[in-house]
């Protein structure tokens, strides 16, 4: 009995000392900035420093400047993310709006989670559907192109409720489309080539023609475009266009008219070109087209027999006669070697759509 009473009494002497250390401590932390390492020696009612640690107390007098520099890098970084973020989002806005004040509709002020949002909206409203013909080209460029207006507005923080006392107003920019309909008019689009050719022992070339011309075969009624990119056209990649030109018919009276109707070209304008011995431009990847003064003798021979040797070649090889001006179709796998030039087929990243007639009429 006696000895647990002693115990009890040397615990309670022992928190008591614990408890007075650890407010000694506690008062120290706060009255004192710790930079240097000391040993501390712990007597009743005091902490007595007893000596200093001299190799750790050079150590942390080293690191101190280089965390002071490490300090001032970062608050440098710190202030010029902060620019650059500032910079970003005024370039992020102007960059569009200069494009929308020329016309140049665009999506491109929308963050990337925000224009998904638009995109996938505009498709359901408009019940829009993607064959497998468009699938190298982005959603984004064909709902972009299903832009007919937008518009900036500014309202002034006076005509909404504002908790920002700094933010003097908003800007709003609206934009509209126009949907196609799911049963609309289906028309062929072509885009025409013109080629210099030999007229009355000269070479000229046909100019005024249009760029892009289109056809509706049920009635006959067409389009044209002289300069697709001024209606906001973009026929290369899909066939939109934010303003459709006139309607019209094919008529015998126009240049166009008679070309397709192998006519007498008594409406159409020309221009000169310097002379050359023959022009040769390719259409798609296994279509040419060529124009001489005069009929051409040429070789249609396997390419791989081509590369042996000549003498073979000759051998097996077919001749045939071209018109002075003609489409010709390079077979794969045969190679066309004509006076002074050869085809070939080649891969073209762009196909060219014609009327065979505007190139064989002469």
């Amino acid at each position: 009995m006696g000895l647990s009473i002693a115990n009890s009494i040397q615990m309670l002497n022992l928190q008591e000392q614990v408890e007075m250390v650890e407010n000694t401590l506690s008062e120290l932390s706060k009255t004192t900035q710790i930079d240097e390492v000391k040993l501390a020696k712990i007597q009743p009612n005091q902490i007595k420093i007893a000596e200093q640690l001299q190799v750790t107390q050079h150590a942390i007098n080293d690191i101190i400047p280089v965390l002071d520099s490490h300090s001032q890098a970062l608050n440098t970084l710190k202030t010029g993310i902060e620019r650059l973020h500032i910079n970003f989002q005024r370039s992020f806005i102007y960059l569009p709006i200069t494009q929308i004040f020329r016309n140049q509709l665009t999506l491109n002020f929308l963050s990337p989670d925000d224009l998904q949002k638009v995109v996938y909206h505009v498709i359901e409203q408009g019940n829009l559907t993607f064959n497998a013909h468009h699938g190298s080209i982005p959603i984004v460029e064909f709902i972009t192109k299903l832009l007919v207006l937008q518009q900036i507005d500014f309202i002034p923080s006076s005509q909404y409720e504002n908790q920002n006392p700094q933010e003097i107003g908003r800007i709003v920019i609206a934009s509209f489309f126009a949907v196609p309909q799911q049963e609309q008019t289906s028309f062929h689009v072509y885009k025409l080539l013109t080629m210099p050719y030999l007229h009355k022992n000269q070479t000229i070339q046909l100019s005024h023609i249009p760029r892009y011309w289109a056809i509706n075969p049920t009635d006959n009624t067409t389009m044209e475009w002289h300069d697709p990119e001024e209606s906001g056209c973009n026929l290369q990649l899909m066939t939109s266009c934010r303003d459709s030109p006139p309607l019209r018919t094919i008529s015998k009276d126009s240049c166009l008219g008679q070309i397709i109707g192998s006519l007498p070209l008594s409406n159409c304008h020309a221009k000169y070109v310097s002379h050359s011995r023959v022009f040769v431009r390719q259409l798609t990847d296994n279509i040419w087209v060529t124009s001489s003064p005069e009929s051409l003798h040429y070789l249609k021979i396997p390419k791989i027999e081509y590369r042996s040797s000549n003498h073979e070649t000759l051998k097996i090889s077919q001749q045939i006669i071209l018109p002075p001006v003609a489409l010709v179709n390079v077979t794969p796998g045969y190679t066309i070697l004509c006076p002074g030039f050869t085809l070939v087929m080649i891969r073209t990243a762009e196909e060219n759509f014609l009327q065979p007639h505007s190139l064989l009429h002469v």
